[in-house]
Protein backbone atom coordinates (compact mmCIF):
# COMPACT_ATOMS: atom_id res chain seq x y z
CA UNK A 1 0.00 0.00 0.00
CA UNK A 2 2.76 2.53 1.04
CA UNK A 3 4.48 1.86 -1.98
CA UNK A 4 1.12 2.56 -4.41
CA UNK A 5 0.87 6.07 -2.18
CA UNK A 6 4.84 6.44 -2.78
CA UNK A 7 4.50 5.97 -6.81
CA UNK A 8 1.49 8.29 -6.99
CA UNK A 9 2.65 11.03 -4.84
CA UNK A 10 6.00 10.54 -7.32
CA UNK A 11 3.74 10.41 -10.12
CA UNK A 12 1.22 13.61 -9.12
CA UNK A 13 4.30 15.72 -8.35
CA UNK A 14 6.31 15.17 -12.11
CA UNK A 15 2.91 15.80 -13.66
CA UNK A 16 2.52 19.15 -11.70
CA UNK A 17 5.90 19.79 -12.26
CA UNK A 18 6.06 19.56 -16.10
CA UNK A 19 2.80 21.15 -16.35
CA UNK A 20 3.67 24.28 -14.98
CA UNK A 21 7.11 24.30 -16.93
CA UNK A 22 7.07 27.16 -19.14
CA UNK A 23 6.87 26.02 -22.86
CA UNK A 24 9.38 27.39 -25.08
CA UNK A 25 10.85 30.50 -25.09
CA UNK A 26 9.00 33.42 -22.54
CA UNK A 27 11.13 36.12 -23.25
CA UNK A 28 9.68 38.58 -25.34
CA UNK A 29 9.87 42.61 -25.79
CA UNK A 30 8.14 44.95 -23.57
CA UNK A 31 5.61 47.51 -25.74
CA UNK A 32 4.77 50.83 -24.13
CA UNK A 33 1.47 52.38 -23.92
CA UNK A 34 0.37 55.76 -23.03
CA UNK A 35 -3.29 54.85 -21.44
CA UNK A 36 -5.07 51.37 -21.28
CA UNK A 37 -5.10 48.77 -23.90
CA UNK A 38 -8.46 47.08 -24.89
CA UNK A 39 -7.51 43.46 -26.53
CA UNK A 40 -9.21 40.61 -26.40
CA UNK A 41 -7.00 38.47 -28.37
CA UNK A 42 -3.00 36.98 -27.58
CA UNK A 43 -2.00 37.48 -31.05
CA UNK A 44 -0.43 39.73 -32.74
CA UNK A 45 -1.15 40.54 -36.30
CA UNK A 46 1.02 42.41 -39.65
CA UNK A 47 -0.89 42.74 -42.53
CA UNK A 48 -3.44 40.26 -41.63
CA UNK A 49 -0.88 37.60 -40.31
CA UNK A 50 0.09 36.51 -37.00
CA UNK A 51 3.54 37.26 -35.96
CA UNK A 52 3.81 36.94 -32.47
CA UNK A 53 1.36 36.91 -29.58
CA UNK A 54 1.06 38.47 -25.60
CA UNK A 55 2.87 37.33 -22.69
CA UNK A 56 1.48 39.56 -20.12
CA UNK A 57 -0.51 42.57 -19.62
CA UNK A 58 0.55 44.78 -17.02
CA UNK A 59 -1.67 48.16 -16.12
CA UNK A 60 0.36 50.83 -13.71
CA UNK A 61 -1.00 53.19 -11.30
CA UNK A 62 0.77 56.13 -13.65
CA UNK A 63 -1.46 55.31 -16.48
CA UNK A 64 1.52 53.61 -18.59
CA UNK A 65 0.47 49.52 -20.06
CA UNK A 66 3.49 47.25 -20.40
CA UNK A 67 2.54 44.10 -22.89
CA UNK A 68 5.08 41.44 -22.83
CA UNK A 69 5.45 39.93 -26.15
CA UNK A 70 7.34 37.82 -28.59
CA UNK A 71 7.72 37.95 -31.98
CA UNK A 72 8.52 35.64 -34.52
CA UNK A 73 12.65 35.39 -35.42
CA UNK A 74 11.49 35.99 -39.35
CA UNK A 75 9.34 38.89 -38.88
CA UNK A 76 11.89 40.38 -36.54
CA UNK A 77 14.16 39.86 -39.05
CA UNK A 78 12.53 41.23 -41.80
CA UNK A 79 11.05 44.53 -40.13
CA UNK A 80 13.58 45.42 -37.24
CA UNK A 81 13.36 48.74 -35.22
CA UNK A 82 10.84 50.07 -38.23
CA UNK A 83 8.00 48.98 -35.72
CA UNK A 84 5.28 50.06 -33.47
CA UNK A 85 1.92 48.20 -32.14
CA UNK A 86 -1.62 49.86 -31.88
CA UNK A 87 -4.73 47.89 -30.64
CA UNK A 88 -7.41 47.66 -32.98
CA UNK A 89 -10.66 45.72 -32.99
CA UNK A 90 -9.87 43.54 -29.54
CA UNK A 91 -6.70 42.56 -30.73
CA UNK A 92 -2.69 43.76 -31.27
CA UNK A 93 -2.05 45.09 -34.86
CA UNK A 94 1.80 45.81 -36.14
CA UNK A 95 2.91 48.88 -38.20
CA UNK A 96 5.87 50.29 -40.20
CA UNK A 97 6.82 53.50 -39.00
CA UNK A 98 9.20 53.97 -41.86
CA UNK A 99 10.74 52.38 -45.44
CA UNK A 100 13.56 50.81 -43.95
CA UNK A 101 15.24 50.71 -39.94
CA UNK A 102 17.61 48.75 -38.11
CA UNK A 103 18.00 45.63 -36.61
CA UNK A 104 15.70 45.18 -33.59
CA UNK A 105 17.82 44.67 -30.23
CA UNK A 106 16.68 42.33 -27.56
CA UNK A 107 15.56 44.25 -24.76
CA UNK A 108 14.56 47.39 -26.28
CA UNK A 109 11.00 49.04 -25.79
CA UNK A 110 8.83 49.76 -28.30
CA UNK A 111 6.30 51.91 -28.60
CA UNK A 112 2.67 51.25 -28.41
CA UNK A 113 -0.87 53.12 -29.40
CA UNK A 114 -3.90 52.93 -28.05
CA UNK A 115 -5.90 53.06 -31.06
CA UNK A 116 -5.32 53.77 -34.81
CA UNK A 117 -5.86 57.29 -34.90
CA UNK A 118 -3.42 57.80 -31.96
CA UNK A 119 -1.16 56.20 -34.36
CA UNK A 120 -2.15 58.06 -37.14
CA UNK A 121 -2.00 61.17 -34.96
CA UNK A 122 1.80 60.36 -33.90
CA UNK A 123 2.46 59.81 -37.93
CA UNK A 124 1.45 63.37 -38.57
CA UNK A 125 3.24 64.91 -36.14
CA UNK A 126 6.57 63.39 -37.00
CA UNK A 127 6.05 63.55 -41.08
CA UNK A 128 8.88 65.56 -41.20
CA UNK A 129 11.16 63.47 -38.56
CA UNK A 130 12.31 60.29 -38.00
CA UNK A 131 9.19 58.30 -36.91
CA UNK A 132 12.01 55.43 -35.46
CA UNK A 133 13.89 57.53 -33.39
CA UNK A 134 10.44 59.57 -32.30
CA UNK A 135 8.88 56.41 -31.53
CA UNK A 136 11.94 55.37 -29.01
CA UNK A 137 12.12 58.70 -27.80
CA UNK A 138 8.53 57.68 -26.67
CA UNK A 139 8.75 54.57 -25.15
CA UNK A 140 11.98 55.88 -23.42
CA UNK A 141 9.25 58.42 -22.03
CA UNK A 142 6.99 56.01 -21.28
CA UNK A 143 9.71 53.68 -19.22
CA UNK A 144 10.64 56.70 -17.44
CA UNK A 145 7.10 57.13 -16.00
CA UNK A 146 7.28 53.41 -15.00
CA UNK A 147 9.92 54.40 -12.33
Amino acid sequence: MRLWVGFTMTLLIVALTVGCAPQGKQDGYAVLFDGMVNIFEDGIYFNGKEVGGVLSKVENTSGVTTLSVSLSPEFVAEIGNNIAFYAHAGRLEATRLQRMGQALKKGEPLCGFISKSELNWFKIKTLLNDRINAAKKRAATLQARLS
